[in-house]
């Protein structure tokens, strides 16, 4: 304690000897303080923390200032984004008979029909974009091996690679 301010030794090697313990109902201050001032410059979730830790304690600092700098605005409309670019788009091979390729999807989930069906299931072919369809109660493997069995015309398999 001193001058009626609470203090922490500080056992880093970097920062103050003592660092201010901050009560939560200043925590949003120094955060902006440290994040948002034009002198903080916005630098992010490690350097915002480094800055902090340097002078200030609170238990749980690193969830609020994970939590502050996440939800700055400012950041968010202009942070390079962290991924990197996209790859090449590579085409798609174009198989050489009808039914040799399909491709099999869902649509929904849509209010439940009078059959008790909230899905529907979509096969297309590669080859022909020849196209059908069929009402589905749940979009599961079982629903895609009945459609095959029971729906699909003509009554082929696909030879790719990929189902094989």
């Amino acid at each position: 304690m001193r001058d009626g301010l609470l203090f922490k030794r500080n056992l880093s090697s970097s920062g103050a000897r003592f660092l201010l313990v901050v009560p939560e109902s200043l925590r949003t201050i120094i955060m902006s303080v440290m994040h948002d001032d034009p002198t903080s410059g916005h630098l992010g979730l490690a350097r915002t923390l480094h800055r902090t830790k340097e002078r200030f304690y609170w238990p749980g600092m690193q969830k609020s200032v994970e939590s502050y700098v996440a939800s700055c605005m400012q950041c968010q409309r202009h942070k390079r984004p962290s991924t990197g670019p996209a790859g090449l788009l590579q085409p798609m091979p174009t198989p050489g008979a009808p039914f040799e390729q399909v491709r099999i999807d869902f649509l929904g989930p849509f209010p439940k029909s009078a059959k008790g069906n909230r899905w529907v299931i979509v096969c297309v072919d590669y080859h022909t974009r020849y196209y059908e369809t069929a009402a589905v109660p749940s979009a599961t493997a079982s629903e895609v091996s009945s459609f095959f069995v029971t729906v699909r015309h003509p009554p082929t398999w696909p030879t790719s690679p990929d189902y094989q």
